[in-house]
């Protein structure tokens, strides 16, 4: 009877085993992905995303990341850039910027919705400005 019972010991200490190594096992194959950082760019010009959505929606509600986007592509990629590098974003305050743009838009004839699709993405880049 006893070696019986030490069997059954034996047997019940080996299922628990590999039951527990089981469940550790399927518990790190259901890990969430990393969430991507932002990119370390010392002068805050980069592709706005959801986080920068959020931050501007807080001052102008509405704002959506294809405007953002729009204004990333003028500010990189189209009037801003035919005649200097995109600035630093992070160099100026908010009300320099509001100052900048105003020139500048006007000297690069940008209209009405292009300039307030490179000004919102400015603020929302500014929002985001690490201290």
């Amino acid at each position: 009877m006893k070696k019986f019972n030490i069997q059954v010991i034996i047997f019940t200490v080996v299922v628990f085993a590999a039951c527990s190594a089981n469940k550790a096992k399927q518990s790190k194959s259901v890990e969430t992905p990393p969430v991507a950082a932002k990119p370390a760019l010392k002068n805050g010009t980069y592709a706005p995303g959801i986080d920068e959505v959020n931050a501007i929606q807080t001052k102008y509600p509405g704002v959506t990341l294809e405007k953002l986007t729009a204004g990333y592509k003028i500010y990189t990629e189209g009037a801003c850039t035919k005649c200097h590098n995109s600035n630093n974003i992070y160099k100026y305050s908010a009300t320099a910027w509001t100052n900048i743009l105003e020139d500048m838009s006007e000297k690069a004839k940008l209209t009405d919705s292009e300039k307030d699709a490179v000004s919102k993405y400015v603020m929302s880049i500014k929002a985001m400005q690490p201290m």
